[in-house]
């Protein structure tokens, strides 16, 4: 049988700069959204008070187009991405430890939209990798659709993992069949990276 999928709705994601200088954004320590399971259903944005801003801390310098090389496939056309985000999240398979969902994106993604489920715009790649380094499974935003695959047939090489980067290499085994059967999309990917890790927190309302 093929690897488990199931068809998400929209939600916006997120990147980095062009010229590899992390965004000016808050200097305090950073608590860690509620997690993504991406083998459940992720069609729901996360809920949060639109009074209790989010303000993300880069733990590294640098970020960007320099730190991510290869590409993901869909139907036999490639797409490069040019932008890398890291963000802390909780293990999907055990919440009490921390996991990280790195975005692979063709276009730069603001801060402020780091929060939402799937940041930023345009061909995405968001993969899922446990505290273990385990890779928990990956999500295909493209032309519109949001598809998301379980964890079989992927794997990740873990190079750096220590809490302030995440650095390695992450690629399908197989080619990975992803949405219902008369539209599925057929994915592969090859992406070596490296990045700062991103973590969250909600600030204090305004007065």
């Amino acid at each position: 049988m093929g690897p488990d999928v199931a068809d998400v709705s929209d939600v916006p994601q997120a990147a980095s700069s062009e010229t590899g200088e992390a965004d000016s954004l808050d200097n305090s320590t950073l608590d860690l959204g509620e997690a993504c399971n991406l083998e459940d259903d992720r069609g729901a944005a996360r809920k949060r008070d639109p009074m209790l801003p989010t303000l993300f801390l880069l733990l590294a310098t640098s970020s960007g187009a320099s730190n991510v090389k290869g590409s993901f496939t869909v139907n036999g056309a490639e797409t490069k991405p040019s932008y890398i985000y890291a963000i802390a999240r909780p293990d999907p398979f055990d919440q009490s430890k921390e996991g990280v969902e790195v975005l692979f994106a063709t276009k730069p993604v603001p801060a402020k939209d780091l929060s939402e489920l799937f940041p930023g715009e345009g061909a995405r790649l968001l993969a899922s990798i446990g505290a273990d380094g385990t890779p928990r499974g990956v999500v295909l935003l493209y032309e519109g659709r949001q598809l998301s695959t379980s964890r079989n047939g992927i794997a990740f090489v873990k190079t750096t993992m220590d809490g302030s980067r995440i650095a390695g290499r992450i690629s399908s085994q197989k080619q990975l069949l992803l949405g219902s059967s008369k539209n599925a999309l057929e994915l592969r990917f090859d992406i070596t990276f490296d990045a700062p890790i991103l973590r969250e927190k909600q600030g204090k309302p305004p007065l």
